[in-house]
């Protein structure tokens, strides 16, 4: 039997969907692409993926266009690969 010691939020939920997607397709994708492979709304997916990048799981970089538009990209470090299989492990 499963022991739930934590109650995930939808929150969190997204921010672990990131991750497995990111490990999944193991390069970098800009937000836009990670919000069509999850099938979310850009201002749900953007302030998780700050998140995960402040706790260290992910790396984000931004392009400069010259005609000014930013481009950000992430990727999964392997932090963030350690922190999903540990997560996963756990909850089996």
């Amino acid at each position: 039997m499963k022991r739930d010691l934590f109650k995930f939020t939808r929150g969190d939920e997204i921010k672990i969907l990131i991750l497995k997607e990111l490990k999944k397709l193991n390069e970098q994708i800009s937000f836009y692409g990670v919000t069509k492979k999850l099938k979310k709304s850009p201002s749900s997916i953007y302030p998780h993926c700050l998140f995960l990048e402040k706790l260290g799981l992910v790396e984000i970089e931004t392009y400069s266009h010259p005609n000014k538009v930013k481009f950000r990209f992430i990727k999964i470090n392997n932090k963030g690969k350690d922190a999903l299989e540990h997560f996963e492990k756990s909850n089996k």
